[in-house]
């Protein structure tokens, strides 16, 4: 099977960190694999370096905007490789959409990251969508329960298939002897507990919010301390930034990006996600995988992924004091070995790359089919 993936870019989002372990997964599993980006990237990234050889990479050359002429080079692309399927991540679908009527002959798949009504905001844009999903051109994928909801409400009418997001276990890195040397430099005491968050500093990732919430327990006289890794993002993220700057102290690190990111998890006492919305975030299924316990807030599929006190921690709101609270829960939990364990085995039975692969050649090959239940947005 000829199975093209389409997405804008190869960054260090987890959307993007999903196609590239589905991609070589698929590879693995007999697909023959082709990965389009629609910017061209002026260096390879971190993630287009771990592309296998099976897969290979095409980058179109977008211009920023809105670009006509990437029709015309999708297209191209289209007619090229023949593919069976092509299966669009992100705000490539809006440009796949119409060509998705031209080849009759492909099937067009489009996987949504995020709640229906966060991934496109605008009306206009979801009406456009909606269209060819109604008339079956492409078959939505969401990612967890709470995404599925949010999809149903958005696309009135239109049923998706749910297929939970995966990752290829992440092993230590060559660089991971200094990673730990750089974490336990973090550490004041022998004692200090330490967490990492790893995500881009945004509004949505809510990081302000999570950095007062460690202050706070920290000026209390709690041994803890905390690792942001992650670039900010446009204006606001470095507005975020600035004001982290403003109210840290010396428990508090700001990293940056880092190539070794995953490295952190292995190395340190727990993981935080203090996000406002998510889809399902790969930096959590990480952390599953290692045996890094989380602590995060019940935003989006979070709630689908993290039961309290068996696999991680989970605020019961998204405020300051609710985080706090269960901060202070997990470190006073006597049983972190066995919730260590616990999240080992989630990753094991639910988020292994190889059953989301297994279960994307499925739908492909038209055992899992979506249904339009009615005509109405």
């Amino acid at each position: 099977m000829k199975i093209l993936q389409i997405l804008p870019h190869l960054s260090d989002g987890g959307a993007e960190r999903l196609v590239v372990d589905l991609s070589n997964e698929l590879a693995k599993q007999g697909a023959s694999v082709t990965l389009c980006t629609l910017y061209r990237e002026k260096e390879l990234s971190v993630l287009a370096s771990e592309l296998d050889k099976g897969v290979e990479l095409v980058q179109l050359d977008k211009r920023k905007g809105f670009d006509r002429s990437l029709f015309t080079k999708l297209s191209y692309v289209l007619s090229a490789s023949k593919p069976a399927v092509v299966h669009t991540h992100l705000l490539a679908v809006n440009y796949v959409a119409p060509l998705s009527v031209l080849y009759p002959d492909i099937s067009f798949y489009h996987t949504v990251h995020n709640d229906g009504f966060r991934e496109t905001r605008r009306f206009a844009e979801r009406a456009f969508r909606w269209t060819f999903y109604a008339v079956q051109r492409i078959k939505p994928v969401t990612i967890s329960e709470d995404s599925t909801a949010g999809f149903r409400a958005a696309y009135r009418g239109v049923e998706p298939v749910m297929i939970p997001n995966g990752r290829r276990f992440p092993e230590r890195s060559e660089n991971f002897a200094k990673v730990q040397a750089e974490v336990d430099g973090m550490r004041v005491t022998p004692h200090t507990k330490l967490f990492v968050n790893l995500a881009r500093i945004v509004p949505q990732k809510n990081q302000v919010m999570l950095v007062e919430a460690f202050m706070e327990l920290i000026r209390e006289g709690h041994d803890i301390a905390l690792a942001l890794i992650g670039g900010e993002r446009g204006v606001e993220g470095e507005a975020m930034r600035r004001k982290i700057e403003e109210i840290r102290n010396e428990r508090i690190h700001l990293l940056g990006s880092r190539r070794d990111a995953t490295d952190f998890l292995y190395a340190a006492d727990g993981f935080c996600l203090s996000s406002e919305y998510e889809g399902m975030p790969i930096s959590l299924i990480e952390a599953f995988a290692i045996g890094c316990i989380p602590l995060c807030t019940p935003a989006g599929g979070i709630q689908n992924m993290i039961s309290h006190g068996y696999n991680g921690f989970m605020s019961r709101d998204m405020t300051k004091g609710a985080f706090k609270d269960a901060l202070l829960e997990m470190l006073a939990d006597e049983r972190l070995d066995e919730i260590r364990e616990n999240c080992k085995k989630t990753f094991t039975e639910s988020y292994d790359i190889q059953e989301t692969a297994r279960r994307y050649l499925q739908l492909f090959s038209g055992s899992e089919r979506p249904r339009v239940v009615h005509q109405s947005l």
